[in-house]
């Protein structure tokens, strides 16, 4: 169930202006209601992609990331409460019929999911589910053209050996190349916009490397948009143009990519850049973990959703954490540069010391 869109939605952000910008989401919330409990899976997001950019959006499992990843998709559950305003190359999201939303699905906007092996039908070739991806927003198939376009498209991601992969059913493919098939039917019309959730989850750590290296380079090629989302911040350091932090619902920090490292503001942003390994780390070294869960959504109250976790607040006055306590922070902008947090951490990265370990 879907609400109408706000009036007036919110100016846009650096994404882009005018006609560069593909997709202006402005206070999206999504709703879940449960044995008359009613959860707040996102909360007032909003976000902008403009054609060509990448957009990394980051945070802990349940932080609403892949939520919000779904509500642009229009894949979300039918009981789903979506407000807000999603607006994509000119077409308002929220509200729109369900045939509608059918016809910008791997035109306008397509979407890589988390694991490929469950996403390909396992009694089908992999040549049958490209060509009836390919063959979906077609109104007069065209065997030969689309079985040409199916080596096309595998060439295109760099599947090695076509043909023999085209006749493969999925279990007899890698994961590597279970999900270069998954990025070519993404990829199958042309989308203006692809949508990767978590793309490379289940991969080892060469694979993860070859696949995300795979999407930046076809993101450059066909000049299409990227949302990269994913919880390892370090994945999309050297891939994304800007990166929106998550947690509880709402973004919590976003900028610039090389402006967010180099001047972390929000406390959770840099406990998760603890929390990952470094490249310098010693060998079975452990990772520093962040303390504590995150807050069941609907649950958290009028607060900093991220206080009882937070290794800044111990270092803060009484008096300041009091004032934590008593409302949840706005997002507030210096510039490009967002962020939650009523006590940001120093603008020089490190000047703050994160000892949650």
């Amino acid at each position: 169930m879907a609400s109408a869109p706000p009036d007036a939605p919110g100016p846009g952000g650096s994404a882009g202006e005018g006609g560069d910008l593909l997709l202006d989401i402005d206070g999206l919330s999504v709703q879940f209601q449960s044995e008359g409990r009613v959860f707040r899976a996102v909360e007032g997001v909003s976000l902008q992609v403009a054609k060509g950019q990448a957009l990394g959006i980051v945070g802990e499992s349940g932080s609403g990331k892949s939520v919000t990843a779904r509500a642009v998709m229009g894949v979300l559950p039918r009981t789903a409460i979506v407000q807000g305003s999603m607006v994509l190359a000119g077409t308002q999201l929220v509200g729109l019929p369900e045939r509608r939303y059918r016809a910008l699905r791997g035109t306008a906007v397509s979407m890589i999911y988390q694991d490929p092996m469950r996403s390909l039908n396992p009694t089908m070739r992999i040549g049958r589910q490209l060509l009836e991806a390919i063959n979906a927003h077609s109104e007069k198939p065209d065997r030969a053209r689309a079985r040409a376009r199916a080596r096309e498209l595998l060439e295109l991601v760099r599947m090695p050996a076509v043909e023999e992969r085209l006749r493969a059913y999925p279990h007899e493919l890698s994961g590597g190349m279970r999900q270069r098939v998954m990025i070519a039917i993404a990829l199958a019309s042309n989308p203006a916009l692809l949508i990767a959730d978590e793309p490379t989850t289940a991969l080892d750590v060469t694979v993860q490397a070859q696949i995300l290296d795979l999407l930046d380079a076809l993101r450059r090629e066909l000049h299409m948009a990227l949302v990269l989302v994913t919880h390892d911040l370090a994945v999309a350091a050297e891939r994304t143009d800007e990166i929106a932090v998550m947690y509880a619902g709402r973004i919590v920090e976003r900028a610039p990519t090389a402006t967010l490292f180099s001047s972390m503001r929000m406390p959770y942003t840099r406990a998760l850049i603890d929390s990952s390994p470094g490249a310098d780390s010693e060998p079975h070294t452990p990772l520093r973990a962040i303390p504590g869960r995150p807050p069941i959504r609907g649950a958290e109250g009028d607060s900093c959703a991220f206080l009882p976790r937070c290794f800044h607040a111990a270092t803060l006055e009484a008096e300041q954490r009091e004032h934590c306590a008593a409302a949840v922070p706005p997002l507030s902008a210096d510039g490009s540069h967002e962020v939650r947090c009523l006590f940001p951490l120093d603008q020089t990265v490190g000047t703050t010391g994160s000892n949650h370990a």
